[in-house]
């Protein structure tokens, strides 16, 4: 994957320089037809920044060397300082050879602000900075045009939702003083007005998620209110503010990128509002499940809020129709549909779940659920197909976090099993071929990772599996459907935020653990894994029996691995989907395709087993109709 995150213009605007990290290269582009000028190989940059003497381009990776590159000529000269590690740098308005940059002084000491002169090798003047928490990381950093005071946001940590923390440092760079600002969700990155009165603080993940702008007063370092953002057009939240830029044109219009809101954003800061906003994908679909229909070669992909889904051809990887299921509620947001052998759907609506014939969609029958019952809109019919499994959420919560356990029965459709799973939320749950036991995957995002394990028999918690490793927390976000079964060693492979786990269904125990950091380290990066590649949140799983390879989905940055279980080690490859988020994926029967269905951009990306690599992708818009 390209993970690109730092891009600048050179002086004359005719030239954009993309750095990619997994590349470890500045691509130049043509700004007006993006054709690629040039690329520049063997380059490290944590970020860069335009000089403002000179035609260059100032990279560093937060050690010792700084790159200096021309963006006439492109070559590159390297500054080493051997004392220090250079976090942030930021060029005086004033002086051509003052740095104001951000260290830290030895492996455990405090990080350092200060003004640097770049020429001498020397500090002119510095403070010191001590972080608020442990493990604590600085994300951006803004020095008024004024230069009177520096402005430092970091990210501080996480609670056990989706939920962060982290500060914005004031520091007077006359006085020395340090002022530590609590910001809800972290500091991700920073901007300041012209005119110095004003610092624009873009934050991550905060509760609620609507603070993800905020204003502060310069004068007394106090926030002054959000900047009112609401939600995207396809009801994502704008969290994760990576980057902020003032119009040079214009004071009062602020420019922003949202990650997962998916949305390059234009706000009025003196109206505190949203101007306008453009969303880069198109995700009026969402697809985020497929399900198979018994002995065929079909099955139908899910979309969010419509009745209709794609059948599609597994063997062909085409898109066979567009069907539209009957008596679908208008409110429904997305749902689950079952297909038993006589053909029949059962789809899930809240209060009841309807029965189908597939032959044309016609209703059959709405089987309303006993009043008490959580709203059923996931579904797993049993092996036997005798029974429905669904997690749902209680009545009256305001936050997703479905925990729940129901077993209904799939004939008269009463319930024969309710009680609640503890731990967090959970996904769909997972029943071996045998029909023995169920397994119910969640635990909190940020916390330890639960898997409840319920018999069959009596319907009842068997055993509760929890993996808690510090540095390893987190269950991937809901919903999902992390599950690989192998059915020669009995083993069943669940996906987490920073690792898959191979579960013995015999013992129900952990047997292994595979480290998602270590294929950042299989394709080539070393030492700090993720700085390089983001592997985090291993959301779908497919096991190929005859391979013995586990391949995992990989959610943030939408790349597939392949991790061989014959000697243990990922391979030396990803899979780029061409896709955004995928939420999915599976195999045909004779696990010659694999599938990934993407959520973020109404796309099915198609991989070819033997080529390893994306061989098609299905556009859903691009059918008429």
């Amino acid at each position: 994957p390209l993970e690109s995150e730092r891009i600048a213009l050179d002086a004359s605007e005719k030239k954009l320089f993309v750095y990619s990290t997994t590349w470890q290269k500045l691509i130049v582009l043509d700004a007006q037809t993006m054709g690629v000028i040039r690329t520049i190989d063997n380059i490290s940059a944590s970020d860069m920044l335009r000089s403002q003497y000179g035609p260059f381009l100032i990279a560093w990776d937060g050690g010792n060397t700084v790159k200096f590159v021309n963006t006439e000529t492109y070559e590159v000269t390297n500054f080493t300082d051997e004392l220090i590690g250079f976090w942030k740098i930021q060029e005086s308005k004033h002086d051509e050879n003052k740095w104001y940059a951000v260290t830290q002084e030895g492996p455990e000491g405090p990080w350092v602000v200060g003004n640097y002169d770049y020429k001498a090798k020397a500090w002119i003047n510095k403070t010191s900075l001590p972080p608020q928490a442990e493990g604590e990381s600085v994300f951006d950093f803004k020095v008024l045009p004024n230069e009177q005071k520096a402005y430092v946001a970091t990210m501080g940590g996480w609670y056990p939702d989706y939920h962060a923390f982290g500060w914005v440092y004031s520091i007077d760079l006359a006085k020395g003083s340090v002022k530590a600002i609590p910001v809800d969700g972290g500091a991700l990155s920073l901007e300041a007005s012209p005119d110095s009165r004003r610092l624009y603080v873009g934050t991550g993940w905060p509760m609620p998620d609507a603070n993800n702008l905020l204003e502060l007063d310069v004068q007394s370092d106090t926030i002054t209110g959000p900047i009112q953002l609401g939600k995207s057009k396809y009801r994502w939240a704008y969290t994760q503010i990576n980057d902020l830029h003032m119009d040079p044109a214009n004071p009062d219009i602020l420019y922003a990128t949202s990650t997962d809101g998916n949305a390059f954003i234009k706000a009025n800061v003196d109206t505190r509002a949203l101007a306008d906003v453009l969303v880069l994908n198109e995700e009026s679909f969402r697809p985020h499940f497929f399900v198979k229909r018994p002995k065929q070669a079909t099955g139908y992909i899910l979309i969010h809020q419509g009745a209709n889904a794609f059948e599609l051809d597994t063997d062909k990887a085409t898109i066979k129709s567009v069907v539209t299921f009957p008596a679908i509620r208008a409110d429904a947001n997305s749902y689950d549909v079952a297909v038993n052998n006589a053909g029949r759907l059962l789809i899930a609506q809240g209060e009841s779940i309807l029965e189908v014939d597939s032959q044309g969609m016609r209703l059959l029958a709405t089987h309303a659920l006993s009043p008490d019952t959580p709203p059923v809109w996931n579904l797993v019919l049993s092996r036997d197909q005798k029974v429905l499994y669904s997690i749902a959420q209680e009545r009256g919560r305001t936050e997703y976090q479905p925990n729940v356990f129901l077993a209904i029965d799939a004939e008269n459709f009463q319930v024969k099993a309710r009680f609640k799973l503890e731990g967090g939320g959970f996904q769909r749950p997972f029943e071996l071929p045998d029909g023995s036991k169920l397994y119910a995957l969640g635990g909190m995002q940020n916390g330890a990772v639960v898997v409840q394990v319920i018999g069959t028999d009596d319907y009842t918690v068997q055993k509760t599996i929890t993996f808690a490793e510090q540095g390893s927390l987190g269950f991937a976000a809901l919903p999902n459907y992390a599950f690989a079964y192998d059915p020669n060693s009995r083993t069943l492979f669940v996906g987490a935020t920073h690792v898959v786990l191979a579960i013995d269904t015999d013992t129900d125990t952990i047997e292994k653990i595979i480290y998602l950091k270590d294929v950042a380290e299989a394709i080539g990066f070393k030492g700090q894994p993720w700085y390089f590649l983001t592997y985090i949140n291993a959301i779908g799983l497919v096991y190929h029996p005859r391979e013995n390879y586990l391949y995992i989905a990989h959610l943030d940055r939408s790349f597939i691995s392949i991790y061989d279980l014959n000697d243990n080690r990922f391979l030396p490859q990803v899979i780029p989907l061409k896709g955004y988020f995928p939420s999915y994926v599976f195999a045909n029967d004779d696990y010659s395709k694999i599938y990934s269905v993407n959520i973020r951009s109404d796309s099915v990306s198609v991989i070819g087993v033997k080529s390893k690599a994306v061989e098609k992708v299905i556009d859903l818009h691009a059918r008429p109709n």
